[in-house]
C-alpha cells in the first residue's frame, strides 16, 4: 500500500475512483432516461460537478479507513460495516427533515452523502437549480478538504514513516 509518497498514493487512488465513477454515473442516468423513462431534466454539468466534489470529499474517510485497517481484507470489512448506516442516515431511506436535528448535524459532520445523494435527485428530477445547493456542494469540499488533511496525515504514519523505519531509512 504505500509506494511512493502520500500525494501519489491519494491522486491514484482518486483518479481511478473518478475515472470509473463518472462514466458509471452518465451510464445510470441513460439508464434512468431510456429503460426507465423518468424524465431528466436538470443540468447534467451540475451533476458531474457535483459528484466530482462528492468523490473528492470521500478520499479523506478512505485514508482515515486505510490507516485504522492496514490492509485490503480490513478495510473492506470496515466499508461494508458503515456503509449500510451511511446510507440509511443520508436521506436515502427516509427524509433528513424527519430526523432529529442534532442526529442530522452529527450526520453531516462525518459523512458527506446527506449533502449529495437528495440533492442530486432533486437536480436531475425536479430540475432544482445548482445555486439553491451549492451551499452543500460548499459542505461537501469543507468535508473533504479537512478529512483529506487528517487522512493524509494518519496515512504516512501508519505507512510511510513505518515502511521507512522497517527498511532502515529513518
Amino acid at each position: 500500500l504505500a509506494k511512493g509518497s502520500v500525494i501519489q498514493n491519494v491522486t491514484g487512488a482518486a483518479s481511478a475512483v473518478i475515472v470509473g465513477l463518472i462514466p458509471a454515473t452518465g451510464v445510470c442516468v441513460l439508464i434512468l432516461k431510456d429503460l426507465y423513462k423518468v424524465p431528466i431534466n436538470g443540468n447534467l454539468w451540475a451533476v458531474a460537478l457535483m459528484t466530482l466534489v462528492f468523490l473528492m470529499a470521500l478520499t479523506g474517510p478512505a485514508l482515515i479507513l486505510a490507516s485504522i485497517a492496514k490492509d485490503r481484507v480490513t478495510y473492506a470489512q470496515f466499508s461494508l460495516m458503515i456503509s449500510l448506516p451511511t446510507f440509511v442516515s443520508s436521506g436515502c431511506v427516509w427524509p433528513v427533515e424527519r430526523m432529529p436535528e442534532a442526529m442530522q448535524t452529527g450526520v453531516r459532520m462525518v459523512w458527506p452523502l446527506i449533502n449529495y445523494a437528495k440533492l442530486i435527485q432533486e437536480i436531475i428530477i425536479k430540475n432544482r437549480s445548482f445555486a439553491s445547493v451549492s451551499g452543500n456542494v460548499w459542505q461537501i469540499a469543507a468535508y473533504g478538504v479537512c478529512t483529506i488533511l487528517i487522512g493524509s496525515f494518519m496515512y504516512k504514519r501508519a505507512f510511510c514513516e513505518n515502511t521507512e523505519i522497517v527498511y532502515g531509512l529513518a
